[in-house]
């Protein structure tokens, strides 16, 4: 495995003037599998206005036709895979990766078309050979962010350069790139993604315990989540300012309630149990087993 790039040598990029002048996409795209990913991922680019229609499968059925009132005249609605397929040049996969290789052995592609997979723990190889005679497949994992340009997007330039360049462009557009060079660098910086449930689990308990308190909870809950999103953003910002997360961690006053509750996680092996999360989830993306 090759281990990931340093954050200086896989910046977030964000479009130019320029680059959004050269870039080009096709008037509409294909989305089959309208989840929580595929979702987001129509808001996100509705919201920056990249395509003049955008095709949905039926699967999803429940959250396409939230789609569809939402975004009138943008939407449409297919009666099956194979339409989507055939009206769009561009298609995006968001199914579960349990259904990908099934959905897709039952659709016919085209040599020109372009595909971007969000499916997780399959591989672009496995994708390229069952989407022939197309060639031009990219990898991409996008989180419910996009929808109003919240995060950062991982690109994989595996498979065809042509796709590659076009999901870089739409994502630049709707939170910005972090360009993987393979699948396995993809997997890596992907597993980190992963937290993102604990994190919410996280906020969660924090909820339980204000709520314990007397706190109320939708007031508890506003204070929760908007404070983590300014702690966020406060990392965000020393990281572009070439400080490190070590750096932060050293700020917080000696002796102080922030640094006793480093110390406590600490001593309860938090942060080495972390590491064991990210070791088991790049195992799953990969498709091997996990030595913790």
């Amino acid at each position: 495995l090759t281990p990931a790039a340093p954050a200086a040598s896989c910046p977030v990029t964000h479009p130019t003037t320029a680059s959004m002048q050269e870039a080009k996409t096709p008037p509409r795209v294909g989305v089959v599998g309208v989840g929580t990913i595929g979702s987001a991922f129509v808001r996100g680019v509705a919201k920056a206005k990249l395509f003049s229609r955008i095709v949905c499968s039926p699967r999803g059925e429940k959250n396409v036709n939230a789609l569809l009132k939402e975004l009138p005249g943008l939407v449409d609605a297919a009666k099956s895979n194979q339409e989507v397929v055939d009206k769009c040049n561009l298609i995006v996969l968001a199914v579960l990766p349990s259904q990908a290789l099934i959905v897709l052995e039952e659709l016919k592609f085209r040599k020109e078309q372009e595909i971007i997979t969000l499916v997780a723990t399959i591989s672009t190889s496995s994708i390229l050979k069952t989407v022939q005679p197309c060639t031009r497949v990219a990898r991409a994992v996008p989180l419910p962010g996009i929808s109003s340009h919240g995060c950062p997007t991982i690109v994989a330039p595996k498979g065809n350069l042509t796709a590659e360049k076009t999901a870089k462009n739409i994502f630049d557009k709707i939170g910005g790139t972090v360009l993987a060079k393979d699948d396995d660098e993809c997997a890596v910086l992907q597993a980190v993604t992963t937290l993102m449930g604990p994190f919410y689990q996280m906020q969660q308990a924090c909820s339980e315990w204000l709520t314990s308190k007397g706190i109320d909870a939708k007031s508890g809950n506003k204070y929760i989540s908007c404070m983590f999103g300014g702690v966020a953003s406060d990392a965000v910002h020393a990281i572009e300012g070439q400080r490190t997360f070590q750096n932060l961690v050293a700020e917080q006053t000696p002796g102080g309630l922030n640094e006793n509750c480093i110390h406590i996680l600490r001593e309860k092996g938090c942060f080495e149990v972390y590491k064991k999360c990210l070791d088991a989830s790049l195992g799953r993306l990969l498709q091997r087993p996990s030595s913790g």
